[in-house]
């Protein structure tokens, strides 16, 4: 008994991520390099408009600051915790406010400039006053400015100190063509990473 069938002998049936992880086959990237340099040139200028025009999202460790963070109830949103820190002389427009869910359970994260201690502690009261919980269900982490700065210099120098690194290790390894190719990668690679966290805000 015989079975038609339209596969050519020796035709795999595997998709073509798989031949190509395995080696059966090859993807033309010579031959689409200009989109690849389109592409690449893209991001590489919308990286530098959002850095010039919007910069860094940077968290509470690398900026400084205070950052509460309260359970979401029938009496708790995102308003009235802005409304809590307006009562209390905050201006609430710099400050920022996330929704953050862990499972049945969210909370309200907000995370303003740097405040005296006993402001922090007000705050903190109003907000588990405000969504009727005990103050330890309100959670406050403060980081000085000067922390914040301190670590920022540090990651900046950490990073430095990698590409330089690498940079002479390629030097070494490859011939010099190869190695200001290689090198240049590496560093595109790490300004688009840098450019997508500041498009979206990360």
């Amino acid at each position: 008994m015989t079975s038609n069938t339209d596969t050519k002998p020796g035709v795999s049936q595997r998709s073509i991520f798989s031949r190509l992880a395995a080696g059966e086959t090859s993807f033309n990237f010579f031959g689409r390099r200009k989109i690849a340099f389109a592409l690449s040139l893209g991001l590489v200028v919308a990286t530098g408009a959002s850095l010039l025009f919007q910069g860094l999202n940077l968290g509470l460790d690398f900026k400084g600051g205070v950052a509460w963070q309260v359970p979401v109830t029938e009496t708790m949103d995102s308003e009235i915790a802005r409304e809590t820190l307006e009562d209390n002389g905050i201006e609430s427009a710099n400050a920022k406010i996330q929704v953050l869910d862990s499972g049945s359970v969210q909370s309200i994260r907000i995370q303003v400039g740097d405040q005296s201690t006993e402001l922090r502690e007000r705050v903190a009261q109003d907000l588990a006053s405000r969504a009727v919980v005990e103050n330890e269900d309100v959670s406050v982490n403060s980081v000085s400015s000067s922390w914040g700065r301190s670590i920022t210099e540090k990651a900046v120098r950490a990073l430095l100190i990698f590409l330089a690194l690498i940079s002479v290790y390629l030097a070494w390894r490859f011939e010099w063509r190869m190695a200001v190719a290689a090198i240049l990668a590496v560093v595109h690679d790490v300004v688009i990473s840098v450019g997508i966290y500041s498009l979206f805000g990360f």
